[in-house]
């Protein structure tokens, strides 16, 4: 069947901004445009109409179909062949333009084959088409096939004559999220009668069509759970219709399927498993997810992309079954891809006993090599991804916790998805090394590491000439950090530095590239040395970042100092490797220069720099950004030919918009415009730069993918966009 987007003489036309078909018109097939006169009644001129959605339960108070009185009769009746699909952006009803929600459609099961076929190809690139479990070989499908089709309930409206118009009015405008008119054989559960009915559904290539819901239970559960629209709280059309399939007496879920945990949310290998099985995807396992989200969980939506080798991007477990999120060669976004972390609404760990989560928003994310985290305004610090090296911070496994950091796999079919246990304690600001991680507690100011600590980058000390492990799975505090407050922390890949209240800096782990403060007292190649310095001026130092064998540091005066390894001129400064921090060339080497922060990849360095510009006679400021360094890979994101780059200004703005923020990953840059627009450039390899294919990136260039979210953001609220990038993935939500 085709849906053509002509209904009458007018085309339906698609609002991109509110998200609906704008000028009363929708798509339909030939035979439900105009008239209908194919499918009514030739003596009566009734008009048929199958509902499945909130059809079901909610004909509207006062509407054509509520009109018992005036001769529309209702009937319990079902469809095979089709199923009802969670697949429907809503931003008309049940959902809002800056967070839709979710509402069902109906799909054919040929449909349904095409998604979870293509999914699956893109997973396995190469991998030879197979033949569709609804078609036979020649195209013809057999009478078995038929006969274990899906089978989808409903309720069949018939109306008179003298109400066909204005109840097609009617519809039109309330299906106008996405949906088209459609011919649909349907089967009276009374009478046995098969007959024609009009059906409004969102087919696969409509602009509101959702993939991922379709193939991501949890997901779609995580939206409905907190999407409200104009007509409601979404959850709401869940358990309405939930009630209403139990009242049917069918099952919501098929044999293949219904002794499943929650947490494999796989559609079904075939869609036909047995005679006039309901294959309605989800629908109660939906309600009931819902239910317990509301019950134990809180929800961060998150977006990102690149490598998910390790769990990074939490996309492990939607990609398993049915590659939901749509990732190449099993383990890489190309393309941004919601996230959903789920963490526990009450926390159980002795420093945060008693502590909420529920309304906490995001303060910053943190991508390291392989690993991820969320810190909130509340200073509760989340980590997931790899944990080989105990940089999740919660132990070698000693309690119980699977690899990648989650909680709550016991496989029970009333199990809830996987959920992220926070840290034990309350944490001010983090950093994420390659395979280590620095925090600093709230309130306290202590600083505590954990994760690889091969050269000291943990504990201070080389473990081959002490005691110390080889993997601290736990936080702890070093030695020489006893007694002393942080303000600021800095991990790169083998060592790491912190600034005290005071100003001071310190700096600990690998030292032979004299990234590290040296010290004259110690031999540095059997221990690296912990070293504290500060300028001879004593000025204090605010900042500090940590790339793969120098050390960049920022002070009060606005002044950058860098030391450690220049062999692609990442200090800002000709010559060779510094033994010591010194000052940058230029302008950012001078009290007074405006730089506000400071970031580094492995290899390059950018600066951010508060300018004041004069506007038509009026002061503004602006964010320049300067940079330095290697740039073979585009890291810098200018002069592609230039494998290495001097100190230079980037940018002034992108695509004329005012920088937000900039942010350095291992050989790659992000960027945010004033407008929430995201950029990116450099090593490409994961598909890490979000720009649909894994090519390095040598200019600064706007990511694609899913748009994001944040259904705790207030529709008339301005949000910012947080990001961080890591060593091949790249993380970013909204506040």
């Amino acid at each position: 069947m085709t849906v053509s987007d002509r209904k009458g003489d007018q085309d339906a036309i698609w609002c991109p901004e509110k998200q609906v078909y704008s000028n009363g018109n929708l798509p339909a097939t030939e035979e439900a445009s105009n008239d209908l006169k194919s499918i009514r009644c030739p003596k009566t001129g009734r008009l048929n109409i199958f509902g499945y959605g909130s059809l079901c339960w909610k004909p509207g108070d006062g509407t054509t179909l509520s009109k018992v009185d005036e001769g529309v009769i209702t009937s319990k009746c079902h469809v095979k062949g089709w199923r009802r699909c969670w697949a429907q952006r809503s931003t008309d009803h049940r959902g809002t333009i800056k967070f839709p929600g979710l509402v069902c459609t109906l799909l054919t099961d040929s449909e349904v084959n095409k998604i979870t076929q293509s999914q699956a190809q893109l997973m396995h690139e190469g991998v030879e088409e197979k033949i569709s479990p609804y078609k036979s070989r020649n195209g013809v499908i057999s009478d078995d096939e038929k006969f274990n089709s899906s089978t989808t309930q409903g309720l069949l409206y018939s109306v008179p004559s003298h109400l066909v118009d204005q109840c097609l009015q009617e519809l039109d405008f309330r299906e106008k999220g996405g949906y088209a008119r459609d011919v649909i054989d349907v089967k009276d559960d009374e009478t046995g009668e098969m007959s024609k009915a009009l059906v409004y559904r969102g087919t696969p290539e409509n602009p509101a069509f959702c993939i991922r819901s379709l193939l991501d239970l949890p997901l779609a559960a995580a939206i409905m759970s907190v999407a409200i629209g104009p007509s409601g709280r979404n959850d709401e059309y869940l358990y309405n219709l939930d009630e209403f399939l139990t009242d049917f007496g069918g099952q919501d879920i098929d044999d293949s399927m219904s002794g499943m945990s929650v947490n494999s949310f796989a559609l079904p290998s075939k869609v036909g498993s047995g005679t006039d099985k309901s294959h309605d995807t989800g629908t109660k396992t939906l309600a009931m997810l819902v239910r317990t989200f509301h019950q134990k969980a809180n929800l961060h939506f998150l977006y990102g992309a690149g490598s998910n080798q390790s769990n990074q991007l939490l996309l492990q477990q939607s990609s398993a079954k049915n590659n939901a999120p749509g990732l190449v060669n099993l383990d890489e976004a190309h393309d941004l891809k919601e996230i959903l972390l789920v963490v526990p609404k009450n926390i159980m760990k002795d420093k945060l006993i008693g502590f909420s989560e529920v309304r906490s928003q995001p303060k910053a994310l943190y991508a390291g090599g392989s690993h991820s985290g969320l810190l909130t305004d509340q200073g509760i610090l989340y980590l997931w991804g790899c944990k080989d090296s105990g940089q999740l911070g919660q132990g070698m496994n000693v309690y119980g916790y699977p690899k990648d950091g989650l909680l709550g796999r016991t496989g029970k079919s009333d199990d809830i998805p996987p959920m992220v246990s926070p840290l034990n304690m309350r944490v001010e600001v983090a950093a994420f090394g390659h395979a280590h991680t620095l925090v600093i507690e709230r309130n306290t100011g202590m600083l505590y590491a954990f994760g690889d600590n091969s050269r000291g980058q943990v504990s201070g000390r080389r473990p081959r000439d002490t005691k110390d492990s080889v993997k601290v799975p736990v936080p702890t505090v070093p030695e020489f950090a006893k007694d002393k407050r942080f303000v600021a922390v800095a991990a790169g890949l083998h060592h790491s530095a912190a600034i005290t209240e005071h100003g001071e800096l310190v700096t600990f782990g690998f030292t032979r590239y004299g990234m590290c403060v040296p010290r004259e007292d110690i031999d540095r190649r059997k221990m690296p040395g912990v070293a504290w310095w500060r300028p001879e001026d004593g000025s204090r130092l605010i900042a500090v970042s940590c790339g793969q064998k120098h050390t960049m540091v920022l002070d009060e005066h606005g002044r950058v100092w860098t030391m450690g390894d220049n062999k692609h001129g990442q200090l800002g400064r000709n010559g060779g490797k510094s033994d010591g921090p010194s000052l940058v060339n230029g302008t950012l080497g001078e009290k007074g220069s405006g730089c506000i922060a400071i970031d580094c990849g492995w290899s390059h360095c950018i600066a951010i720099v508060l300018a004041k510009i004069n506007k038509s006679g009026q002061l503004d400021q602006e964010k320049h950004i300067y940079g330095w360094g290697r740039n073979d890979k585009g890291q810098l994101g200018c002069e592609p030919y230039l494998r290495e780059l001097p100190l230079y200004a980037l940018y002034k703005d992108i695509a004329g918009r005012k920088i937000k923020s900039f942010s350095c990953g291992a050989e790659s840059s992000m960027l945010v415009d004033e407008s929430g627009k995201i950029w990116g450039c450099g090593w490409n390899d994961h598909g890490n730069i979000s720009t649909g294919d894994n090519s390095d990136v040598y200019e600064m260039t706007e990511i694609v993918g899913t748009t994001m979210r944040n259904p705790k953001l207030d529709q008339s609220y301005n949000s910012e966009i947080i990001v961080a990038a890591g060593g091949a993935h790249f993380l970013s939500t909204l506040m």
